[in-house]
């Protein structure tokens, strides 16, 4: 519950909450419930608490679009990314990364190794998403928008 005193608002931070929800041993499907109540943020927040088995059971209690969108609210937390997207097969992160808004998914693919991005980016199937991602990307060698990373320079 967020508080308002004097013209500024509190929010609770409920990282605690979820993570204790989490590691309950409750069925997927109780906690996918619980988690329903929450902030995609929030959930993304208490990501960072746990420990790499809880965020993978984690992963299939959202399936894949839900994690997408909490993925999509890491991009704050680039040193958790690469960490977080690798706990995914590269199918699962390439089926993420999809679901994602382009400005999140090239957030996500400029946080990961070079390996790991040539290996999402050959899952993902030639089209209209993958050309945007190609024209939001941060290029390295020239710091511009453009899609030298894609074709060489």
């Amino acid at each position: 519950m967020n508080k308002i005193l004097s013209n500024v608002v509190i929010h609770k931070d409920y990282s605690k909450d979820i993570v204790r929800v989490l590691r309950s041993s409750k069925s997927d499907e109780v906690i996918r419930k619980k988690l329903s109540k929450y902030h995609e943020n929030d959930i993304a927040d208490a990501i960072k608490l746990l420990d790499k088995d809880t965020r993978i059971r984690l992963y299939k209690i959202l399936g894949v679009d839900w994690t997408a969108e909490i993925f999509s609210y890491l991009e704050d937390t680039p040193e958790y990314i690469e960490e977080f997207m690798t706990e995914l097969s590269v199918d699962e992160a390439a089926d993420v990364l999809e679901k994602m808004d382009a400005d999140d998914a090239v957030d996500i693919l400029d946080n990961v190794s070079e390996e790991e991005r040539q290996a999402l980016l050959e899952q993902i199937p030639d089209g209209d998403q993958k050309r945007q991602w190609k024209l939001c990307f941060l290029c390295r060698c020239c710091y511009r928008h453009c899609i030298c990373v894609f074709t060489g320079c």
